[in-house]
């Protein structure tokens, strides 16, 4: 049971589950972002919340977003890291919160395609290497 082995929230269990439901059907995460607020503002039709803030980070369950392109990253035909940051990006709003999160975990999961690496300065590199091997480093030694 996920919820004993981490100690988690109930409110972060439900969102694990209803992100699975999700990422199991065909819907586009800007749709799932607007079904969201609308369900947010039931009382009201056609949400005008969703034009004011439907798709930034502040919006509850939009940590669901995130784990969505996670339960798909499975099925997607292209490349899963590029095809998630894609998805992530067209869903619009606070991409760039999303894309740390999602290209973070993704990058550990399944790498970075060597096409992107390679367009990352030397000099940037060399630091990004370096920290990771601390980091590593660190981690090893705890």
């Amino acid at each position: 049971n996920l919820k004993d082995d981490l100690e988690l929230p109930d409110d972060v269990i439900e969102a694990f589950k209803r992100a699975k439901m999700v990422a199991a059907t065909d819907q586009s995460l800007s749709d799932f972002f607007r079904d969201l607020s609308h369900e947010i503002m039931k009382d009201k039709p056609d949400s005008p919340f969703y034009d004011l803030a439907g798709r930034s980070c502040q919006l509850p369950g939009a940590f669901m977003g995130p784990l969505i392109l996670f339960y798909r990253a499975a099925t997607m035909s292209e490349d899963t890291f590029i095809s998630a940051l894609r998805e992530n990006i067209l869903a619009s709003g606070d991409t760039c919160s999303r894309a740390v999160f999602i290209g973070s975990v993704l990058a550990a999961a399944c790498g970075v395609p060597d096409s992107w690496v390679k367009k990352v300065d030397s000099s940037v590199m060399e630091i990004v290497t370096s920290a990771a091997e601390a980091i590593s480093m660190k981690i090893e030694s705890d």
